[in-house]
């Protein structure tokens, strides 16, 4: 009896423990999006791209992907905090006899997301660092360059953001589809 007491109430307490941090997570990793979808895009006119008013426009865009960096790079910090306790928390109730391949396989998959994210956004950060046409102030020294560099960024800072939001989505399914089939100890 004291096993079943175990499963419905340390995984409700488990699962819900991992799914707050992976709301979390999610929640943060969608912040700048948005805002730099609409900014990244292609300028209306050419004239938008001449002068100090094109220049401006290109380094605050570079100041926002830099931005996005560091927010994405706390996300994937708090994404392998996930993992980590996600795998303790298995352990346990792995030790306790309890059935946790299905969650094993998800974290499993959740790692893999998040390693292939962690590239891309390595891909990004080396982009942002070298900043072709851009000076060590951020300012604009060649506009195509400047515009590639902010392209590529972006590029790999989304790649790398859909891997991160993938991965939460599919480990908060897999937890909601544990929880639900072992509801009932007695299956």
């Amino acid at each position: 009896m004291k096993t079943n007491l175990f499963t419905k109430q340390s995984f409700t307490a488990i699962a819900s423990v991992l799914m707050a941090a992976i709301l979390g997570v999610t929640s943060l990793a969608m912040v700048p999006t948005p805002a730099l979808a609409a900014s990244v895009a292609q300028p209306a006119t050419p004239a938008a791209q001449t002068g100090n008013r094109g220049d401006a426009t290109l380094e605050r865009l570079l100041e926002r992907e830099n931005s996005w960096l560091l927010t994405q790079q706390a996300n994937l910090e708090k994404a392998a905090a996930v993992a980590e306790k996600g795998q303790t928390l298995i352990d346990k109730a792995k030790a306790k006899g309890i059935d946790v391949t299905d969650l094993q396989n998800a974290l499993d998959a959740f790692n893999r997301q998040i390693n292939q994210a962690n590239q891309d956004h390595k891909n990004a950060a080396g982009v942002l660092a070298a900043h072709q046409g851009f000076d060590g102030n951020g300012k604009v020294t060649d506009r195509t360059a400047a515009v590639q560099t902010l392209k590529d960024a972006r590029n790999s800072l989304l790649d790398a953001h859909l891997q991160l939001v993938q991965a939460v989505s599919s480990l908060r399914i897999a937890i909601r589809t544990w929880r639900s089939t072992h509801k009932n100890p007695t299956k």
